[in-house]
């Protein structure tokens, strides 16, 4: 039993930390894409509301 316990913690652990590199990335992607002069920080913005939705109702 105690083992199950650690494994649900261990796993929980591991996919807060792939979650947050994630989003970290997708932040200094978004960073770089104003930066060079790509996009406006609107259209930037706008693409990542747009993605968290998606992402909420998929989810």
């Amino acid at each position: 039993m105690q083992r199950g316990i650690c494994n649900c913690v261990c796993t929980l652990v591991e996919k807060i930390e792939v979650w947050s590199c994630g989003a970290f990335l997708a932040f200094l992607l978004a960073l770089s894409r104003v930066y060079v002069g790509v996009h406006y920080p609107f259209d930037v913005v706008s693409g990542v509301l747009v993605a968290l939705i998606a992402f909420l109702l998929v989810r």
